[in-house]
């Protein structure tokens, strides 16, 4: 329980230095909303063996991912692979 919640503040301090919109409230995951096509993302983040909820439909988070929070490994691979495919292209 403890090495997920670092992991989560760990995560939720990288985009905070970014305007990606997010929603940390509590649980084991959070929302993003990204720059990109949320459809895209899903796409691009599963080919590179990441799994997510797209929310694209979903009333009051329309265009939302959904990201469970894992250890801080697996949390620095999403991060590193995210930063690539939506904040840097």
């Amino acid at each position: 329980v403890s090495e997920v919640k670092n992991a989560r503040e760990w995560i939720k301090k990288k985009f905070n230095s970014t305007d990606i919109r997010t929603h940390f409230k509590g649980g084991n995951y959070f929302l993003i909303w990204p720059n990109k096509d949320p459809k895209t993302l899903e796409k691009k983040l599963k080919e590179k063996g990441i799994l997510i909820r797209n929310m694209v439909n979903k009333i009051g988070i329309e265009n939302s991912l959904r990201v469970s929070i894992g250890s801080k490994d697996q949390m620095s691979y999403f991060w590193n692979i995210y930063k690539d495919l939506d904040l840097l292209n």
